[in-house]
C-alpha cells in the first residue's frame, strides 16, 4: 500500500486526536480512492510523517488543512478548501468583512466554473482581494512597551490575510489541475469511524488495541473501496490470503 502511494498522483493526509488509556495520543490516515492508511503516533507533526515512511519521499499532491508540518516535505501542495470557507464564513457572519465575502465567491466560482477566466485572471482578482483586505484591515507591528516579553499577537484576521496571500498557489491548485479535489472529505472521511470509536468507548485501553484498530480499519476501509464484501475481505484474512497484498 505504501508503494502504491508513492505513485498515486494525488493523496490526502489528515490527523486526529485519540485517547490512548489516560492520554491523548493521534491517529493518521494518508488515502485515495482505492487506499486507506491509518497509523498511530505519540507525535501530531514531523516525526509522525517521517514514521509512516510514505511521505518523505513523496512527490505528487498533498492535500492537507494547512498544518504547518506538512509544508515540511518536498512535494506539491492543495489546501481543503472547505476549511478556508468555514472561516471566511466567520469573518462573513460574525465581523461583517467585505474582502471575505469576495474571497469566497470567488473559491466557489473556481469550482463551479473555472475556464471563466484564465490563470492570470483568477490570480489577479484573487490579488485584488489580498489588497481590499489588507485596505480594510492595515496592519503595523505595535511598538513593545519597556519590560513586555515575548511575541505580540497578531489580530486574527491579519493572520488570515496572511495566510491566504502565503499559500496562494496551494489554495488556488484545484481550479487549474483538474485531478486536484475542492476538499479534504476523502481524509476526513477515512477517520470518521475512529471518532464513532471515541465516542462509544471514549478511550482506547492499551497501545496495541489502538495500533490493531488502525491496521483492521485500513484493511476494512479499503475493502470498501473496492467494492468488496468485508465479510469475506477478513475471511480471506483470517485464512491466511489478505487482499490488497
Amino acid at each position: 500500500m505504501k508503494k502504491r502511494f508513492l505513485e498515486s498522483p494525488v493523496l490526502h493526509a489528515d490527523e486526529t486526536g485519540i485517547k490512548v488509556g489516560p492520554k491523548t495520543e493521534w491517529l493518521h490516515v494518508l488515502s485515495d480512492q482505492d487506499y486507506t492508511f491509518l497509523q498511530v503516533s505519540d507525535h501530531r507533526g514531523f516525526e509522525a510523517i517521517k514514521e509512516m515512511g510514505v511521505l518523505i519521499n513523496y512527490r505528487g499532491t498533498l492535500v492537507h488543512d494547512c498544518y504547518s508540518s506538512y509544508f515540511m516535505l518536498n512535494c506539491i501542495h492543495a489546501l481543503c478548501i472547505a476549511h478556508l470557507i468555514r472561516e471566511l464564513k466567520f469573518f462573513i457572519e460574525v465581523k461583517k468583512h467585505k474582502w471575505a465575502v469576495l474571497l469566497k465567491n470567488l473559491l466557489y466560482d473556481g469550482l463551479e466554473n473555472p475556464g471563466m477566466s484564465s490563470r492570470r485572471g483568477w490570480n489577479q482578482r484573487y490579488t485584488r482581494i489580498l489588497n481590499l483586505a489588507k485596505q480594510e484591515h492595515p496592519y503595523q507591528q505595535p511598538a513593545r512597551r519597556k519590560g513586555q516579553r515575548g511575541r505580540i499577537a497578531k489580530p486574527p484576521v491579519n493572520n488570515w490575510i496572511e495566510r491566504f496571500e502565503k499559500h496562494r498557489e496551494s489554495i488556488l491548485r484545484y481550479i487549474f489541475e483538474h485531478e486536484v479535489p475542492f476538499t479534504n472529505n476523502q481524509g476526513e472521511r477515512d477517520l470518521r469511524m475512529a471518532k464513532v470509536q471515541q465516542k462509544i468507548s471514549g478511550t482506547f485501553r492499551t497501545w496495541q488495541g489502538a495500533e490493531k484498530f488502525a491496521r483492521m480499519r485500513s484493511y476494512i476501509s479499503t475493502a470498501k473501496k473496492h467494492a468488496e464484501s468485508v465479510f469475506y475481505a477478513l475471511f480471506q484474512a483470517l485464512t491466511g490470503k489478505p487482499m490488497f497484498c
